[in-house]
C-alpha cells in the first residue's frame, strides 16, 4: 500500500511544482499584459502549457524506445500490468489526468497572480 501512496504523491507533487513554475514564470514575464486582458486568455494559455508539461514526455520516449517498467507486484496488482508492461504506453490522458490539469491551472493562476501583487508592491 506504501508504493501506491508513493506514485499518487509524486504525481500529485509534480503536478505541483509545474504549477508553480508555469504561473511564476507566465506572470513574471507578461503579468502586466496579462492583467489588461479577460481572465479567460491566461487561464487557457496555462492550461494548454500544463496540459504539454504532462504529456510531451511520452512521444519522445516512445520515439526514442525508452520504456519505464516496475518489479512491484503491489503496484501490478493495484494499476492492472505486468512486470514487462511499459508504463509510458499506459499514460495516455484520461480523465484524472484532466481533472489534474484544471486543478493545475488554477493554482498556476493563483500563484501567478500572488506573485506578480507581490513583485508590484515591492516595486
Amino acid at each position: 500500500m506504501n508504493k501506491i501512496i508513493i506514485v499518487y504523491l509524486a504525481y500529485l507533487w509534480v503536478g505541483l511544482l509545474h504549477s508553480c513554475f508555469a504561473g511564476i514564470s507566465l506572470y513574471a514575464l507578461w503579468g502586466k499584459q496579462l492583467k489588461q486582458l479577460p481572465k479567460i486568455v491566461p487561464i487557457s494559455i496555462l492550461f494548454i502549457f500544463l496540459a504539454l508539461l504532462e504529456i510531451y514526455w511520452i512521444p519522445v520516449f516512445s520515439s526514442l524506445g525508452l520504456s519505464v517498467t516496475t518489479s512491484s507486484t503491489e503496484l501490478h496488482q493495484h494499476f492492472n500490468i505486468s512486470a514487462n508492461t511499459d508504463i509510458v504506453t499506459t499514460l495516455k490522458p484520461n480523465i484524472t489526468m484532466v481533472l489534474m490539469w484544471f486543478f493545475q491551472t488554477f493554482l498556476a493562476f493563483k500563484v501567478g497572480n500572488f506573485i506578480l501583487k507581490r513583485n508590484q508592491s515591492v516595486t
